[in-house]
């Protein structure tokens, strides 16, 4: 029987920008099983979720895949929060990273002929 859920999680999200314009960004998820992974959840909840909450993925004993997310709207401070689940139903996690929207932002172009 499978008592050990997955393992070394890491979470970046937006590339590992401090700062989104826009409320859809991505989220890398990482980590590994020793009897496969085969679910992910993204939140920015930091509760566990339920097993029927996961996206299903192709069975994995090391995971990783740059996802789409959308975080709550509103600017300011936010927290993603990343889990993976095993073939036996096992949850680890959560893996976190920060990240603060603000939609006022402007993003400038130097143009190197100035």
């Amino acid at each position: 029987m499978d008592n050990t859920a997955p393992s070394g999680l890491s979470l970046t999200v937006a590339g590992g920008d401090a700062y989104a314009t826009a409320t859809a960004v991505t989220a890398t998820l990482s980590g590994s099983d020793n009897h496969s992974v085969t679910g992910y959840f993204l939140s920015e909840s930091s509760t566990t979720p339920g097993l029927g909450n996961f996206t299903s993925v192709t069975a994995a004993d090391n995971y990783s895949a740059t996802l789409g997310f959308t975080l709550s709207s509103g600017d300011g401070a936010k927290t993603v929060y990343g889990w993976l689940r095993d073939t036996a139903g096992n949850i680890g996690g959560p893996a976190s990273d920060n990240i603060t929207l603000d939609t006022t932002l402007t993003v400038s172009v130097s143009n190197p002929s100035d």
